[in-house]
């Protein structure tokens, strides 16, 4: 009997280790890996499209991958899709950022409350996983060239209900009006990802817009990539109710790591609202993309400048 159980935990680990890696091959993917290039995944191959330098290159696939935690991973350097920015300095060095005290969009000046955070004591000390966390994810970048560089100390916020916080309410507040918001889904830490799998995460949050009367229903991927939400309204107040979760392997806990205004020009105003758009796009828009650069521009292999 116990043999009999042995052989079917090992079989059930082995079918969600493949679930795991075949997201990344049965989805087309667009993701930013540094701040003059896009990158296009396809089940084939991967595309770097320059855009200041107008060229591309044909990138192996086995480049890419997706490993069983749900991170992802280009050319064995961990980094979280739509975050330019790659895993592996620490932002403490960033002297610039620790100064000026800057996270990731310091104009909006969000506030952050909910109905319930967990606490508890760790082997480093008492520590709350409180909704502020939500908005510290990473250091604002110090130029216009720079990415924006993670913040290694970040916790995520973690609900403090028993279960799986079904029905726990995230409120945010901001100075500034806005019509986006970014979320990582997650408990998202670097330096131990496989926390992310451990831990439980929101499938899908059931939104009210208080300004505006508007509701929504935000559906999220169960991977480590921020995930883009339009709304109808500009707005300074939402409310996210957990109406969903994928659990966690190991714990009930409920995690997400960020959520914030989104504010760049990227082009995003042209979708409809209310509609998602995360890193994960159409199979027909990122052929449509990759065949217009390979059709207009002569191929030429990307070589680093040598005086940088």
């Amino acid at each position: 009997m116990r043999k009999l159980l042995f052989m079917m935990t090992i079989f059930l680990g082995f079918i969600a280790s493949s679930f795991a890696v075949d997201l990344s091959k049965d989805k087309y993917l667009r993701f930013e890996f540094t701040w003059d290039s896009s990158y296009f995944l396809t089940p084939e191959a991967i595309y770097r499209i320059c855009w200041e330098g107008s060229f591309y290159e044909k990138l192996s696939r086995s480049d890419f991958r997706l490993d069983e935690n749900g991170w992802f991973y280009y050319d064995e350097i961990m980094f979280i899709p739509e975050l330019a920015v790659k895993l592996g300095g620490n932002c403490k060095n960033n002297e610039y950022a620790q100064m000026r005290g800057y996270f990731y969009n310091p104009w909006f000046k969000v506030t952050y409350s909910a109905s319930s955070s967990l606490s508890e004591n760790t082997r480093s000390g008492f520590v709350v996983y409180s909704a502020e966390n939500l908005g510290t994810f990473a250091f604002a970048p110090t130029d216009h060239y720079e990415s924006l560089s993670w913040n290694y100390d970040h916790i995520p916020w973690v609900e403090g209900e028993s279960g799986y916080g079904i029905g726990t309410v995230i409120k945010m507040t901001s100075e500034k009006p806005f019509k986006k918001i970014m979320i990582l889904n997650g408990y998202v830490d670097a330096k131990k990802p496989e926390l992310y799998r451990k831990n439980s995460r929101v499938k899908a949050f059931f939104v009210r817009d208080l300004d505006n009367g508007s509701e929504y229903t935000f559906e999220l991927e169960d991977c480590v990539c921020f995930q883009f939400f339009n709304l109808n309204h500009e707005t300074k107040k939402l409310e996210l109710k957990i109406a969903e979760v994928y659990k966690g392997d190991k714990w009930e806990d409920t995690c997400v790591s960020a959520i914030v205004p989104e504010s760049h020009n990227d082009g995003t105003e042209a979708y409809p609202a209310y509609q998602k758009y995360s890193c994960f796009d159409k199979k027909e828009d990122i052929l449509k993309v990759i065949d217009l650069y390979t059709s207009e521009y002569k191929f030429r292999k990307y070589e680093p400048d040598p005086y940088k």
